[in-house]
C-alpha cells in the first residue's frame, strides 16, 4: 500500500495518508526503523508489526513524561502502564529500554524517597521500608536505603516529635502525655531506643500545677450541678480521663 503524503504533528508523530484514503499516527522512530521514508510503502503483511511498535513508543514516551513529572520505581510504572491498557509483553520492554537509559533505576529511587522523606515528614525507618516495600522495592535495595538512616536521625527527629506533643497536650498528665508520644512514635516506626532517647531527654511540665488547674476546672464545672460524695466522684472520674 503506497504511501501519498507525511503530515507532521506534536510530540513525534506523522499522520501518514495511504492510497486507499486511510491514515496512520506514526511515530517518528518507528517510520525510519522500518525504511517507509525510502519504500514509501506499507506491507499489508507488515502493518501488525508496525502498529505493535507503534504502540511501544507510545507507552515508551508516555512512561517518560510521567518520570519526568516525578520519579517512579519500576512497580509504580509497569502497574500505571498496564491498568492503562497497554499489554504486559510491551510494558515490560519499555521498562527495560527506560533502565539502560538510566530513567528507572529502583537503587536512585529509593535513596531519593529516603531523603524526601527524612525532609518532609517525621517518619520514622519502619515506616519507610514499609513504604518502599510497597512501591515494590527489591528487599536489599531497602536494607541498603534504610541502613542511611542512622540512630542520631532517628534521635533528632524524635525529639521534635516529642517536643511538638509536649507542647500541644498542655492538659493532660505526664503518664498518659509520655504514652502519646511512644504510641506517635511507634505508629511512624521508629527504633525503641531513639523513643526512649526522646522521651528521658524531653522536659515535661510539672505535674502538680496540671492537677491543680485541672481539678480546679472540673470543681468549678461540676459543682453547679453535684454536691458533696457525688461531686468527688465526678471529678476523680474527671481527673482519671486526664491521667491523674
Amino acid at each position: 500500500m503506497k504511501i501519498l503524503k507525511y503530515t507532521k504533528k506534536k510530540n513525534g508523530l506523522y499522520e501518514v495518508n495511504l492510497e486507499d484514503n486511510s491514515k496512520l499516527l506514526l511515530y517518528e522512530d518507528v517510520i525510519l526503523s522500518n525504511d517507509l521514508l525510502i519504500t514509501k510503502e506499507i506491507n499489508k503483511d507488515n502493518i501488525d508489526n508496525i502498529l505493535k511498535a507503534n504502540r511501544f513508543y507510545d507507552c515508551y514516551f508516555v512512561c517518560l513524561k510521567m518520570i519526568k513529572a516525578r520519579l517512579r520505581s519500576v512497580k509504580e510504572v509497569k502497574d500505571k502502564m498496564v491498568n492503562g491498557g497497554y499489554s504486559e509483553d510491551i510494558v515490560l520492554k519499555v521498562i527495560e529500554k527506560l533502565k539502560k537509559q538510566g530513567y528507572l533505576n529502583d537503587s536512585f529511587y529509593a535513596k531519593s524517597f529516603l531523603n524526601n522523606a527524612l525532609i518532609t515528614t517525621y517518619h520514622g525507618p519502619k515506616k519507610i521500608y514499609s513504604d518502599l516495600k510497597k512501591k515494590g522495592i527489591n528487599e536489599s535495595i531497602i536494607n541498603d536505603t534504610i541502613s542511611l538512616y542512622d540512630l542520631d536521625t532517628q534521635k533528632d527527629k524524635c525529639l521534635k516529635i516529642a517536643s511538638h506533643l509536649n507542647k500541644s497536650n498542655k492538659n493532660v498528665s505526664n503518664n498518659i502525655l509520655k504514652k502519646k508520644i511512644e504510641s506517635k512514635l511507634r505508629m511512624e516506626g521508629f527504633s525503641s531506643s531513639a523513643i526512649e532517647y526522646a522521651i528521658s531527654n524531653t522536659e515535661f511540665k510539672d505535674d502538680k500545677e496540671i492537677y491543680d488547674k485541672e481539678y480546679d476546672k472540673a470543681y468549678k464545672k461540676l459543682s453547679k450541678k453535684y454536691s458533696g460524695n457525688e461531686l468527688e466522684l465526678r471529678i476523680k472520674k474527671y481527673m482519671y480521663t486526664k491521667g491523674f
